[in-house]
């Protein structure tokens, strides 16, 4: 889908009363069909209705375009400070083995990193379960990626005790292993998929996308299907 380099709500309905209009005006009461004649004022009518119906889904695809760019705008903040603690980290070890081998020929304190910092913001986590769908390659629903189905996540995670209840589940090779029962627990007040509005849809397919990349069990032409499907 092209992008729309203006916004549409800011957008005002042209004049079909002016003479630049009039042959499609014309047009219209010639293709009319019904007992009244079309009259020109019912084709000006007609035009305008037209326009505010297509400048509305202009508003739309404007409001899901926004969303889009600021779910992945923080995606790539988001990688790049992983990458940058990655790399961090990297360094760190490389001198704590350095800093080792000086240890072994004369006493030197412990080294520090002055400038470190701590994040600020955490990215919103889908529940347990969710993840666990996605691990097994199976259906769910978008409504656990939206920000309301995360926030519900987090809170359904801190009614939990600290010494969570397993179950049993079945794993590869018919092996039966024990799991946290939050990982097989969906939430109970989560939408099907045709409750959603657009802007909601739009956040949890992004957010459905990047976690399908970061399991490692979804192939890429796969994803790449999908990211279209919603196009």
């Amino acid at each position: 889908m092209p992008r729309i380099t203006e916004d549409p709500m800011k957008a005002t309905s042209p004049n079909y009363e002016e003479d630049e209009w009039a042959f499609i005006r014309q047009s219209l009461i010639g293709a009319h069909i019904g007992d009244e004649p079309l009259t020109n004022e019912g084709a000006v009518e007609k035009l305008k209705e037209a326009w505010i119906q297509l400048n509305d889904w202009k508003i739309v695809e404007w409001n899901e375009q926004i969303c889009n760019d600021e779910i992945a705008e923080e995606i790539a903040t988001q990688e790049a400070r992983e990458e940058e603690r990655r790399r961090q980290m990297e360094a760190e070890r490389e001198a704590e083995a350095e800093r080792k081998e000086l240890e072994k020929k004369k006493p030197k304190l412990n080294n520090f990193n002055p400038t470190k910092q701590v994040d600020s913001h955490i990215a919103p986590r889908p529940a347990a379960y969710t993840l666990n769908k996605i691990q097994q390659l199976e259906y769910v629903e978008l409504d656990y990626f939206t920000l309301r189905g995360c926030q519900e996540a987090q809170a359904e995670h801190r009614k939990a005790t600290l010494q969570d209840t397993f179950t049993f589940a079945k794993g590869d090779n018919d092996i039966v292993a024990l799991r946290p029962s939050l990982s097989l627990k969906a939430l109970k007040n989560i939408k099907m998929d045709n409750k959603l509005d657009w802007l909601e849809i739009g956040i949890a397919k992004n957010m459905m996308l990047h976690h399908m990349k970061t399991s490692g069990v979804w192939p890429e032409k796969h994803l790449m299907s999908l990211a279209t499907f919603y196009v």
